[in-house]
């Protein structure tokens, strides 16, 4: 989930810096909702971490929608089982 990139600014030490991969990418929208959930169940005045919009500086959070892009709640949720492909 995460790589290592080694660079060395101008005079200093050699450093590692972390960036995410395209797996640990694709955990970013996760991540954001346990967080929010943290800051209201477990710390109702905020973490030490708080993710904004680059943008406009708005506090993000996580959105859950269906493949046609509508914003679903848990009341919107119907469950059942998938059948398995042929062949799989």
């Amino acid at each position: 989930m995460l790589e290592r990139r080694p660079y060395q600014d101008p005079g200093q030490r050699s450093r590692t810096e972390y960036h995410l991969t395209e797996k640990g990418r694709d955990l970013f929208p996760a991540v954001v909702a346990l967080m929010r959930w943290g800051d209201k169940w477990v710390l109702p005045d905020g973490g030490r971490i708080a993710f904004t919009h680059a943008d406009c500086g708005a506090p993000i959070d996580a959105d859950v929608r269906c493949a046609k892009g509508h914003s679903v709640s848990i009341e919107d949720v119907e469950a059942g089982l998938r059948r398995p492909r042929r062949g799989h």
